[in-house]
């Protein structure tokens, strides 16, 4: 989700931290540090401070909403003739006929769906270190839910009613991409909470294996979910997210850590070879 220095050390403002990707976007990973905002609202007086509080709890309060807004509306997708009409609409013709009730598949597609906003629901109030504003969170919402709807309307251009072999391949792609993302965020966040570690590169648990193992486990996961729609067309956004954290991502943040670092990160760069994908990349 969030990505930040695998140190235990704020970004300073001499060194400004790379571009946010797409899947930090995704992640509400929008935000300023909460330990800068927090220091900045020590020097507010009390009504400011007061109000930056009560945008921090509208932000959650306005994430939270939204994304438990997702599996819903996906349910009508498919139930409510939602995504029969919009394929309709472009002159695409579904399918799969309109039954009012959920098949298989597309059961696996709202659990999918489910499991990922409880995953970020619980992200934002566990893991994050990051203030989320309610603008953010409705940028971030939006995000997944067009993602979300897309592959469910996707979906409905495949024909078959029950799960087959891409189905079942993607859900377990989706739980090993899922468990590797949260696994490796609550490592950083522990390692980064012990004092001990503070100033020094996050070589353990997960992070052993690839130096940025959580993109690894997000793009497997948004793979997995996209081979469970049955449609190639639903590549785009793992492919997307792939070329982002290829391109932009995971050089800029290299290059901060290599400033920052220097002969630790390149020493950690030499013993961890893989950049996200163990064995892959």
């Amino acid at each position: 989700m969030a990505d930040q220095p695998e140190d235990g050390t704020p970004i300073s403002p001499a060194e400004p931290a790379p571009a946010p990707t797409y899947a930090e976007v995704a992640s509400a990973d929008l935000a300023s540090s909460t330990e800068s905002l927090q220091s900045s609202l020590v020097s507010k007086p009390k009504p400011q401070l007061k109000s930056y509080r009560n945008q921090l709890l509208l932000g959650k309060i306005v994430f939270i909403g939204l994304r438990a807004a997702d599996p819903v509306i996906q349910y009508c997708i498919f139930t409510q003739g939602w995504g029969h009409a919009t394929l309709r609409y472009i002159n695409i013709r579904p399918s799969l006929p309109l039954t009012g009730i959920l098949s298989p598949r597309q059961t696996l597609l709202i659990t999918l769906c489910s499991v990922t906003v409880a995953r970020q629901i619980y992200w934002l109030l566990s893991l994050s270190e990051n203030a989320v504003t309610s603008s953010e969170a409705v940028h971030v919402s939006l995000f997944n839910l067009t993602v979300d709807t897309l592959n469910s309307i996707l979906s409905l251009t495949v024909p078959g009613w029950y799960c087959g072999v891409k189905q079942y391949i993607g859900a377990a792609i989706f739980g090993l991409g899922s468990l590797v993302e949260t696994v490796s965020e609550l490592q950083r966040k522990y390692f980064k909470k012990d004092k001990k570690n503070r100033g020094k590169v996050n070589n353990m648990g997960l992070f052993r294996w690839a130096r940025h193992i959580n993109y690894g486990g997000y793009v497997i996961w948004r793979f997995g979910y996209a081979l469970c729609t049955g449609s190639v067309y639903a590549m785009w956004n793992p492919a997307m997210h792939l070329w982002d954290f290829t391109a932009r991502g995971i050089p800029a943040l290299d290059a901060y850590m290599s400033h920052k670092h220097k002969d630790e990160w390149a020493e950690y760069k030499r013993t961890t070879t893989w950049k996200m994908l163990p064995f892959l990349w």
